[in-house]
């Protein structure tokens, strides 16, 4: 199984390519409004193929790469272009590479040798339809010669901009150290065949390739995977500048890369369709950044999306800065997604179950045998985690750990899918449902609402915000459902649940009539009397804090305070007590209590730092 070690390595890169995002474009060299291709050559003696000067063939001519000044001359920035008046045969417009200086004869003139892996610095498509085929004269007696074509390839070492259509076939390979498909005008390639073999080298310093044009243009880019062809890569990003589409068709077509980013600028839609057996192989994906949509629709039977982690709907677990990107994924007619590590679902995000199923903590790396999943399922195994707010259309189910947000609560719809799920969600005995409390208010918890069927197990984990002090008297509804049957494993109703850094517990209610889990009556563990901020010491911070919520909920108070007799649940004068005769204690320590003129010192120095409040009287 690939290593996640490269993970960690590579993750520089991705860091730089969202910096990169916003430089501006490399200069674009101005071209007559008749050329159509040009081939920028790496040294003297311009577009090379092995050791020899490259060739051409259209169908109906051959001959070696014309010069800018159509001469034989070499210079140093020898480029090779094509046009109209040079290409007689219309489209599409086969372009077959050879060595010219190992032609053969052939019916008494010179005649041309196929195969050979060229080299150019630079490709630009401008227009037209384009055929590069590697092997298009695999029969050595096409010419009536008896010569075996070499290997075929071309490989750009530079920028290579395609606006046209451009069809790769053959075996051979078309590597580009970076690309970009839609570049002033819409672009398509097409990578089509066993063999044949689109290399986005995985060296460079940020995005490999951009479909969609990588530099702001308003023209749209395909890409087309089919027939077993296949493209694979570092870094590949889609709509950057503009609509794009990425299609992989048929068994052993395949996308294999280390990051793919479905959806990247504002307005802008992206869509990734892999069906008929296509596969997709990525370390890391995302989809919708930057206000843009993007999709991941995955259709069909032996049809597989694997990935270690994938990220949907606004933001990346390395960018958590808010956007508004919306991200889709749809799974259906026995298609298969497999996210290895964490699948994170933020709010604008959505995952559509038709008849598929899609698993947290599985990674397929064939030969694997293809593990069978339910149709209409997420499910969550042992040690994957689904992070998630947004929605879900199809059943939950969780056996690993299901975290409603990581950062801020929100909600997690769980719906049915019409035909095929109810929307229900059931927890296993070894499931664990995180959620995260992150303020006093009803609605400053993660909810859970499932539209069918709750079936709970295993465990329920409060997590408590650092600093937030919930209140007695706060009902916080963490799961609403259609139906509720059982409870969580670790906590009955009516029974406390600690909070995961051991702060303090809530009640749990499970009520039947309304299908719902409650969190209420926030308790905090007493730690250190008087020490209302709960950091360790009681001094003046505490007074300030007893000062500003006398009449209020005891919570504020962090359970350190009086909480006996009249004074219980309540911010009080008895409480002003309690932390003067306790001044300068540690945690952990019997310190004596300071002096009441230091007491009496704090107090009128923290009033002093707070003189808009007005005069007030312990």
């Amino acid at each position: 199984m690939k290593s996640l070690l490269r993970c960690g390595i590579d993750r520089w890169r991705y860091v730089l390519a969202v910096t990169l995002l916003a430089v501006a474009p490399p200069h674009k060299p101005a071209l007559a409004d008749a050329i159509d291709a040009v081939f920028v050559g790496p040294q003297v003696g311009g577009v090379l193929v092995d050791e020899g000067v490259g060739s051409w063939w259209d169908d109906a001519n051959w001959s070696n790469f014309q010069r800018p000044d159509d001469t034989q001359a070499e210079t140093a920035d020898d480029t090779a272009r094509f046009d109209a008046a040079l290409l007689q045969t219309g489209a599409p417009r086969h372009v077959v590479f050879g060595d010219f200086d190992k032609r053969v004869a052939s019916g008494g003139g010179s005649s041309f040798v196929p195969g050979g892996v060229a080299t150019v610095q630079e490709l630009h498509l401008e227009q037209g339809a384009w055929t590069f085929d590697f092997d298009y004269f695999d029969d050595p007696a096409y010419f009536g010669v008896n010569a075996e074509p070499a290997a075929g390839g071309l490989v750009v070492t530079g920028f290579a901009r395609v606006a046209g259509e451009l069809t790769l076939e053959g075996d051979g390979v078309f590597t580009t150290a970076e690309a970009s498909v839609g570049w002033d005008g819409p672009g398509a390639v097409t990578v089509s065949g066993p063999g044949t073999v689109w290399d986005v080298s995985p060296d460079a310093p940020a995005f490999d390739l951009w479909i969609g044009d990588g530099f702001g243009q308003s023209d749209t880019g395909a890409v087309r995977i089919e027939n077993g062809g296949l493209l694979r890569g570092g870094y590949l990003g889609m709509s950057p500048g503009s609509d794009s589409m990425l299609e992989v068709v048929g068994a052993g077509s395949a996308v294999e890369a280390f990051g793919l980013e479905i959806g990247l600028d504002p307005q802008l839609n992206a869509v990734a369709t892999f069906s008929e057996g296509g596969a997709l192989r990525v370390d890391y994906a995302w989809l919708g950044r930057g206000d843009s949509v993007g999709t991941l629709s995955v259709q069909g039977s032996q049809t597989v999306a694997a990935m270690f982690e994938l990220a949907v709907g606004g933001t990346t677990r390395f960018d958590r800065s808010p956007n508004e990107g919306t991200g889709v994924v749809t799974v259906g007619d026995g298609g298969r997604v497999f996210v290895g590590d964490g699948l994170y679902l933020y709010e604008r995000g959505k995952i559509e179950m038709g008849a598929g199923g899609l698993a947290v903590g599985a990674y397929y790396d064939p030969p694997e045998p293809l593990p069978d999943l339910a149709p209409g399922v997420v499910r969550i195994l042992p040690p994957g985690q689904l992070v998630a707010v947004g929605r879900i259309e199809g059943d939950l189910s969780n056996e690993g750990r299901l975290v409603l947000s990581d950062v801020d609560p929100g909600t997690l719809d769980v719906a049915s899918s019409p035909g095929v799920a109810a929307g229900d969600f059931t927890q296993t005995p070894d499931g664990e449902l995180e959620v995260l409390v992150a303020g006093g208010g009803a609605n400053d918890a993660s909810r859970l609402v499932v539209e069918g069927t709750a079936q709970l197990a295993g465990a329920l984990v409060v997590v408590l915000r650092q600093g937030t002090r919930p209140l007695t008297s706060t009902v916080h509804t963490i799961l609403e459902s259609g139906s509720l049957i059982s409870h969580f494993d670790n906590v009955a109703d009516g029974g406390r649940v600690a909070t995961a850094d051991s702060e303090g517990s809530f009640a749990v209610g499970y009520d039947a009539a309304s299908a719902a889990v409650t969190l209420s009556d926030f308790a905090f563990d007493p730690t250190l009397a008087g020490d209302y901020t709960r950091d360790g010491v009681v001094d003046a911070a505490d007074y300030t804090l007893w000062r500003d919520h006398v009449g209020g909920d005891n919570n504020w108070l962090g359970g350190n305070g009086d909480d006996a007799g009249a004074s219980s649940g309540v911010v009080d004068h008895s409480d002003y007590g309690y932390w003067a005769s306790r001044y300068g204690q540690l945690e952990g320590s019997r310190a004596t209590p300071e002096p009441a003129g230091a007491v009496l010192l704090a107090c009128v120095a923290t009033a002093g730092g707070s003189g808009h409040r007005g005069r007030r009287s312990p």
